[in-house]
């Protein structure tokens, strides 16, 4: 028999079924033919061990294959993020199992029988994502049309479709993409289900980036960062592609870590004015859009806030990441806000101690906008505007 499929039986909880109660034979059938043209095969099944990743694995011996596949969820859609909840754990399994050195492996997702919808916007872009870090879709033709899922062919491409998903679903807000210029910000949650979504993001982001790749991850509700199984997921991913180059920033640390060690910079402030803004990076000043020069800009800086003894340290951390604290600004208008050149009275721009006529008209040249909008500012900038000026 040229073909042996074989994978661990028991269910990956107490509670779990038995993956024989629900891989039937025509599933195994289908698995075979779709990836060997050969219905024909032989089951080695171990029922003593978990099933870890809804794996099975398929070893065509006639072509020096072997097949990881992962399974999706069978039965009813629960949740977001609830039909690729595996995905992670099973690729993990891919890379840590050796193969015997004249066969080639490569990983796969199959789709099992269910019940719900999972042609939405937010499906369809991480079944593109799949697609982009590498994964071999079974039986794609089964769900979608050709056309439905294709992979990103830029970084560019996925910020935009990402920009997009978010401005129709505000309450998606797990993760965001952004060009930073010298790298790539990947600026993920780690809560829950979240990571899976930011590991994928990575994955796809590898496969497609022209330059470094950061990933900060962003914690929430007592979550940790992501595991060290992930992160070896990562950096084996990174490895074997042209960008070998991506750089996990743990920002777990404490408030009051940050604080005795004068650290309050945080992915944290920068994810707050994505969150903010709808992922959009826009100077607030000129309108410029070309997001590598545009920066987050603190209002009420983070070396006063450091030196506020009013504050406890729960608070110069808050104030040094809040979303009202900040705004994006442009290279040219973060500096001149930096240095004083231009201030704020409320919203109003103003520019100060401008001695020659030429740089006054550059000036009103590079300013498109007099005020902050009312989309922008609000009560709590205000706030942080007159701590920024009580101190100047």
């Amino acid at each position: 028999m040229n073909n042996i499929i074989s994978y661990n039986n028991k269910g990956a909880k107490d509670r779990s079924p038995n993956y024989d109660t629900f891989v039937t034979e025509a599933i195994l059938e289908d698995i075979c033919f779709r990836l060997t043209n050969d219905k024909t095969y032989c089951v080695e099944k171990n029922d003593s061990e978990r099933n870890v990743g809804r794996l099975i694995k398929l070893k065509d011996t006639k072509n020096k294959k072997i097949y990881f596949i992962n399974l999706s969820q069978e039965g009813v859609i629960k949740g977001r993020n609830y039909y690729f909840q595996s995905i992670s754990t099973a690729l993990e399994k891919f890379f840590d199992e050796k193969v015997d050195r004249e066969y080639d492996k490569q990983f796969c997702f199959y789709f099992m029988p269910f019940e719900g919808n999972i042609k939405t916007d937010y499906y369809i872009f991480l079944f593109r994502i799949m697609e982009t870090a590498g994964i071999k879709f079974v039986n794609k033709d089964s769900v979608f049309n050709n056309h439905e899922i294709t992979t990103f062919t830029s970084m560019r491409d996925l910020i935009n479709e990402r920009n997009i998903l978010k401005q129709s679903n505000a309450g998606n807000q797990s993760t965001y993409i952004s060009d930073d210029g010298d790298s790539y910000g990947i600026y993920g949650k780690t809560f829950g289900t979240n990571v899976k979504e930011t590991i994928l993001l990575c994955l796809a982001a590898i496969n497609i980036s022209e330059k470094q790749i950061k990933l900060y991850q962003i914690l929430d509700n007592d979550s940790e960062s992501i595991g060290e199984k992930d992160k070896m997921l990562i950096n084996e991913f990174s490895k074997q592609s042209k960008i070998n180059n991506i750089e996990i920033i743990d920002d777990t640390l404490e408030f009051e870590e940050k604080c005795n060690a004068n650290n309050l910079r945080s992915p944290r402030f920068n994810y707050n004015l994505l969150n903010k803004y709808g992922g959009i990076k826009k100077c607030a000043i000129c309108g410029c859009e070309i997001e590598q020069i545009i920066q987050g800009a603190h209002i009420y800086p983070v070396a006063e806030i450091r030196k506020n003894q009013t504050l406890s340290n729960e608070q110069k951390y808050n104030y040094a990441t809040h979303k009202d604290n900040g705004m994006w600004l442009c290279e040219n208008h973060h500096k001149l806000f930096d240095s004083g050149v231009m201030s704020f009275v409320k919203n109003k721009v103003v520019f100060n101690d401008i001695k020659k006529k030429s740089d006054e008209e550059f000036l009103k040249e590079i300013t498109k906008y007099k005020e902050l909008s009312n989309e922008i500012y609000n009560s709590e900038m205000e706030k942080f505007f007159k701590l920024r000026y009580n101190y100047i």
